[in-house]
């Protein structure tokens, strides 16, 4: 189990690339949303809101791959809820 999880570093790496820059552009755009009232910061918090939803699941590849069954049904609650938050 050790050695398959060993080889799926990539993913977290490539997730950890792209969650956090798009977790401070989303705190970015809710401050600025908050200060100024610019009605186009709605188009870019969706799309950074997707780049942030895409990197949660990069993150759950190897889940999938290792077929982890209590990991995989909390991920997809956790990306279930981000996804009613942020587009509902």
């Amino acid at each position: 189990m050790l050695k398959t999880l060993k080889n799926y570093k990539s993913y977290e790496r490539l997730s950890s690339i792209i969650f956090f820059p798009s977790l401070l552009c989303l705190l970015l755009i809710s401050v600025l949303k908050v200060m100024f009232g610019w009605s186009f910061l709605d188009y870019l918090n969706s799309i950074v809101s997707a780049i942030f939803l895409i990197s949660i699941i990069i993150a759950i590849i190897p889940n999938f791959l290792v077929k982890n069954i209590k990991h995989i049904v909390v991920d997809l609650l956790l990306i279930s809820i981000i996804v009613l938050l942020f587009f509902g």
